[in-house]
């Protein structure tokens, strides 16, 4: 009997030979009761290929009428170029101003191409047209979708509840505190949970005081709920890939810097006894803002000081020796700092951060893969580490200065630790002591923690750092 796999190879030709894992999980996706599925593989395991066949075999199974694709701007290219690959297939980038958009016609279109954000915007554009056709939605980076409440979240949950839809939950890095898996349940398997109380009935048994859940009960069958009609593997389970050498990195502010670290840390508790208004928020305020202290003194009144931070990036491109080197830090200032600090170093750095447009981003990217004097490239963990390609043919060096959410972080060595490495990929992590990255990286195992009693794995954060 012909498998799902080969009855779309025999319409639509691929440039590449499918893993055995693949046609597996392609497989098991086209099964008729999984119309709304998860595809939590790996960063570089191939979600887009697996995603794309699954669609095509529902287009030829004649159960949709169009796809339409949901990436962040940075991939919108990558999407549109792997689209139209396939010479049948008429695909339609749906961006540009409100007027240029309005002029775009959707009737022609076998897939259509968007960011979450511009089908947010114009929401009632999409279900005007689409709610009575037949669709195939493709939510790559599926992380905009899971926290409940926000708008991205009702838009998804909307239109998939409209005529007939299928729908393909994309990410490798899936949540970063159990919680987050309603959104992700709900969404694939709607009748699980009748709503978000029935879920915090089940498995939340403590808030904190700004309502955040912070104790749980029942992970185990989370874990199952989680697992419904999804594929999800490892890397090293699939690809043939060097284990990663992760370096922690220790290291002392000097004393005048400690001192205005100190200081600002002071000014903020007192915020808080002056009785200024606290929300769920404000924990993480405060922590962006004494992190920002160890890259940017200049901000609080140190002009004069430089931070020890940027001696890591010195000693690691002395340590590569011409070869290049990533660099991520979390905030727009501190990524144009580390920039200048790279730029007046002589390394002709690129920079792909927020604030950048997505035609700059990529072509910055361009920039670092192709130019042997761009030795560093400077960037977001959200924004690098989201679905770009081909740095590991480039690169096996990573720095983070400062530390992303356990998700991120994850994404963010994804861009190195991919099919197609051949090399040992070094990420080191540095840490400044006595400061609030210390009891970062400390929250930041516990809650990596919690979330593999959800989402299992055999490698984590924690054995990468801490050896156990």
């Amino acid at each position: 009997m012909t498998t799902p796999v080969e009855e779309v190879l025999q319409h639509y030709k691929l440039p590449f030979t499918l893993r055995k894992d693949q046609n597996e999980d392609i497989n098991t996706l086209c099964d008729p009761d999984w119309v709304r599925n998860g595809i939590y593989l790996p960063v570089g395991a191939g979600k887009t290929a697996t995603a794309t066949m699954v669609a095509f075999h529902a287009g030829l199974k004649d159960l949709i009428d169009q796809i339409i694709v949901l990436c962040p701007p940075i991939l919108l290219r990558q999407w549109v170029s792997w689209l139209e690959s396939f010479n049948s297939v008429e695909t339609l980038l749906y961006r540009g101003t409100p007027a240029q958009r309005k002029e775009m016609s959707f009737d022609k279109a076998d897939c259509i191409v968007t960011t979450p954000g511009l089908f947010k915007n114009d929401f009632a554009r999409f279900m005007e047209f689409f709610s009575q056709r037949r669709i195939y939605l493709i939510v790559d980076e599926a992380t905009c979708v899971r926290q409940v409440g926000t708008l991205m979240y009702k838009a998804a949950r909307d239109f998939t509840n409209t005529g007939q839809k299928m729908l393909s939950l994309l990410t490798g890095t899936t949540i970063s505190a159990p919680f987050q898996a309603y959104g992700y349940v709900k969404l694939i398997a709607p009748s699980i949970y009748r709503d978000y109380s029935h879920f915090t009935m089940v498995h939340i048994t403590r808030l904190d005081q700004y309502k955040t859940p912070c104790a749980y009960q029942n992970l185990d069958l989370l874990a199952k709920n989680m697992a419904f009609h999804t594929v999800r593997r490892e890397a090293r389970d699939i690809m043939d890939l060097p284990d990663v050498n992760y370096v922690p990195v220790l290291y002392d502010l000097d004393p005048a810097h400690m001192r205005l670290y100190n200081k600002v840390v002071e000014e903020l508790l007192v915020t808080l006894d002056d009785g200024a208004i606290l929300d769920g928020l404000t924990p993480q305020r405060m922590r962006m803002t004494a992190q920002r202290v160890i890259l940017m003194p200049a901000e609080f009144g140190g002009e004069k000081i430089k931070p020890i931070g940027f001696q890591l990036i010195d000693d690691f491109v002395t340590e590569l020796g011409g070869e290049k080197l990533i660099i991520y830090s979390n905030f727009r200032s501190s990524n144009e700092t580390v920039f200048d600090y790279c730029a007046a170093a002589g390394l002709n750095p690129a920079l792909v951060y927020g604030g950048n447009s997505s035609k700059q981003s990529f072509e910055e990217l361009k920039r670092f893969k192709s130019d042997p004097a761009c030795l560093a490239l400077v960037g977001n963990p959200r924004s690098v580490g989201i679905g770009v390609d081909g740095l590991q043919d480039i690169c096996h060096a990573v720095l983070f200065l400062e530390l992303p959410t356990p998700d991120e972080f994850e994404q963010a060595v994804g861009r190195v630790d991919r099919q197609g490495q051949k090399i040992r990929s070094v990420v080191k992590i540095g840490t400044a002591n006595h400061t609030v990255q210390v009891s970062m990286m400390r929250n930041s195992l516990k809650k990596e923690d919690l979330v593999k009693k959800v989402v299992p794995t055999k490698t984590s954060m924690r054995k990468a750092l801490m050896g156990g």
